[in-house]
């Protein structure tokens, strides 16, 4: 493989890659393949399966004990493939806020960093329930007591559709800044 840059014959090595790709501070890949130039110093690291080191990277932001911080906040709607706007909808706040919790001018508050992770894991559960529907169907014309497994996982998708719509029932109220339910139909 030739460097984009110097055209110079890079070298396959082992090597700790700092995955600023991602968007997070502090992510390196340990130990990952890649292609290093010896004339220039320019490394093309050599990702298997971005998409699972991305999940793995979203699973360790939504299970850690502080706060969000602005990139990781970034980084988990874009891989809820969700714009900043639609965020703020679901959420009942301004598409402002949410630009100022991205841009670092304002801090997330606790209540709207555990709503950012609860949506992050429904999001996660409505890509599984999507996958794993077509392979019920398809045991379900086998056996009668697979009946009972499409039973559990239509009420588990249909849990999350309802959370789901919860979330986007609650709206800022202008009553003090306050945040109330409106009811659901």
């Amino acid at each position: 493989m030739l460097c984009y840059n110097c055209k110079s014959v890079m070298k396959k090595t082992k090597t700790d890659y700092p995955y600023k790709e991602s968007g997070l501070d502090n992510v390196v890949l340990k130990g990952i393949s890649a292609y290093v130039c010896p004339s220039c110093g320019e490394v093309n690291p050599i990702i298997r399966n971005p998409l699972a080191v991305h999940q793995r990277l979203a699973e360790t932001l939504i299970s850690k004990k502080s706060i969000l911080s602005n990139r990781e906040i970034i980084f988990l709607r874009k891989e809820m493939g969700i714009k900043a706007i639609d965020l703020a909808r679901i959420m009942g706040v301004s598409k402002v806020t949410v630009s100022r919790w991205e841009n670092g001018r304002e801090r997330i508050s606790s209540v709207a960093d555990r709503l950012v992770r609860t949506l992050y894991r429904l999001k996660t559960l409505e890509q599984m329930c999507a996958l794993a529907r077509p392979e019920v169907e398809k045991l379900r014309t086998r056996s009668v007591d697979v009946e009972k497994i499409k039973e559990l996982f239509d009420s588990s998708c249909s849990m999350m559709a309802q959370t789901e719509a919860i979330f986007k029932s609650i709206g800022k109220q202008a009553h003090g800044g306050r945040i109330s339910i409106q009811k659901h139909p």
